[in-house]
């Protein structure tokens, strides 16, 4: 598992669980009033090629999200 766009690595909220009692009650919040922040909405596009490079509709893209909106979800 890679970072998105937020730098966080997932072992980051697994190992520091206990100490993230805000992003918890930004976790609530944001259920409560049914709207996410913009920088959950973000993610890092890359393009990945699956055989020949000079083909186009052999490459797929792989979006890498914030690891945050992943847990809120």
């Amino acid at each position: 598992k890679a970072p998105g766009p937020d730098g966080y690595h997932p072992r980051i909220l697994k190992e520091c669980a206990k100490e993230l009692g805000s992003i918890y009650s930004l976790f609530r919040r944001s259920l409560r009033v049914g709207k996410l922040p913009m920088d959950w909405k973000y993610a890092n596009v890359t393009p990945f090629f699956r055989c020949v490079k000079s083909v186009i509709p052999n490459y797929r893209s792989i979006s890498l999200l914030s690891i945050v909106s992943k847990v809120c979800e």
